[in-house]
């Protein structure tokens, strides 16, 4: 088949450029440049546009079967797929990238086996004699039922990752500079593709043969067990590994603290106790609610337990939808924060009962006070209010007081990552700093001087 000379493969060829121009030149920084985001971008593109042309493709005839379609559209998929890495790479001449190897390695794992999934696809259904109509919406039911079963895992277990062949690896919206394809990526990869050589296989039997109610519930089967397959890789469907590995459970009040056996001593186990009842105190008291009902708080004993059952080491998660927060041991100073979205899920908007005014803030407590009747006026002093010394005396070698040196990441570890550049100041530093104040705030109370004008 002359395949190179056909129009369909020039359109893609263009179209795949656009794309790619179009992530490079106008997204974000961590988009544009060769790597896990523009792999996944492109891969997302690659299961939309290949399963449809495979599919257009393979339903010409005169065809050799569908192993000829096959034959024949390997090469124009790899080189379709091919054209946005060869543009970000020469991107790299402009852009730089500090992990341009890390960028072709993650590529190759994520986009090649997008697109060849995709062109098997698209040739099974593409093969089958139905009519364009009933084959474009063959097409688009699998491709949009099987992206929204993908996502499910991540809305109705702990995790934040999802497993997609459209995709391949979804790490949910919070970033990791860590972000590793493990093996249950490559089970989930593999075991797609045996589901679609299998679904070949049976179609390149029933080529030509029409299909009555049998074939059509056995087609309807095939697509549900390849949907499934993915989602179903290491029970991602369901939370069983989580309270297994967390099996220690202490109640107070509404409140579930789930830890794993020898993550909390008895000391720190009683004293988070206090603290959470204060923070849950202290939020119904701002928000003027009580808790809507009772709340799960699994705490991991390190970030690499948090990052292998929910997917994140540094941030804490909570899912207010499901009145669960998953926070690691380490970073019990933000649990707070996360405790409050749970409290707030009633106030949040359907599917993830969550809003902007959600956060712990002034302002939000202000709206929130309002909706439930109140004057919206909330305002609270934690602390005396102090005037300052108005005769603050001489200091000694007050002049000579220099600026702290702030503390850099060096370069070398800057571009492996996005830590910050500027390092916190230690305690002594910062007292050192506040020292050079110069009390400007007591201008404000120096009684103004009167021009002959004012009188």
């Amino acid at each position: 088949m002359a395949i190179w000379s056909k129009r369909s493969l020039l359109i893609g060829a263009v179209l795949y450029a656009l794309v790619s121009i179009a992530i490079i030149s106008l997204s974000s920084p961590l988009f544009r440049i060769l790597g896990f985001e523009y792999s996944g971008c492109i891969a997302l593109f690659s299961s939309l546009y290949l399963l449809f042309y495979s599919g257009s493709e393979a339903a010409k005839p005169g065809q050799s079967g569908i192993g000829g379609r096959a034959g024949s559209l390997l090469l124009p998929i790899f080189v379709l797929s091919s054209i946005p890495l060869a543009i970000s790479l020469l991107s790299a001449f402009f852009i730089p990238n500090c992990s341009i190897a890390d960028g072709i390695l993650f590529y190759i794992e994520i986009v090649y086996p997008t697109a060849l999934i995709a062109g098997m696809c698209g040739i099974a259904i593409g093969s089958l004699p139905i009519s364009p109509n009933r084959r474009n919406s063959y097409l688009a039911l699998l491709w949009i039922g099987s992206f929204i079963i993908s996502l499910l895992p991540g809305y109705f277990t702990a995790k934040i990752f999802t497993y997609g062949w459209q995709y391949g690896y979804f790490p949910g919206f919070v970033w990791d500079e860590a972000i590793e394809l493990h093996s249950a990526y490559w089970i989930s990869r593999i075991i797609e593709i045996a589901l679609i050589g299998a679904w070949l296989n049976y179609y390149r039997r029933v080529r030509g043969k029409p299909i009555g109610a049998r074939r059509s519930w056995q087609f309807t089967i095939m697509i549900v067990v390849f949907v499934l397959s993915t989602v179903m890789i290491g029970k991602e469907f369901f939370d069983f590994p989580i309270h297994s590995y967390l099996e220690k459970e202490i109640i107070t009040g509404q409140i579930h603290i789930h830890y794993a056996p020898g993550g909390l001593s008895t000391d720190e186990l009683q004293l988070e106790k206090v603290k959470i009842a204060d923070d849950v105190k202290e939020i119904e008291h701002v928000y003027g609610l009580a808790l809507p009902s009772e709340i799960d708080i699994y705490i991991f004993p390190s970030t690499e337990a948090l990052y292998e059952y929910v997917g994140t080491r540094e941030a804490s998660i909570s899912k207010p939808w499901r009145h669960a927060v998953y926070i690691a041991k380490q970073n019990l100073r933000s649990l707070k924060h996360e405790l409050a979205h749970a409290m707030l899920a009633g106030y949040g908007s359907f599917p993830f009962d969550i809003s902007w005014s959600t956060g712990l803030t002034e302002k939000a407590a202000m709206a929130i006070d309002k909706f439930l009747g109140g004057r919206g006026s909330i305002e609270e002093k934690f602390a005396p209010v102090t005037e300052p010394e108005k005769r603050l005396g001489q200091e000694e070698g007050f002049a000579g007081m220099t600026r702290c040196e702030e503390m850099h990441t060096p370069p070398g570890e800057r571009i492996h990552s996005f830590c910050k550049v500027v390092e916190d100041m230690d305690e002594r530093s910062a007292v050192n700093e506040s020292k050079r104040c110069l009390q400007c705030d007591l201008r404000l109370m120096i009684k103004p001087v009167k021009f002959w004008v004012n009188y």
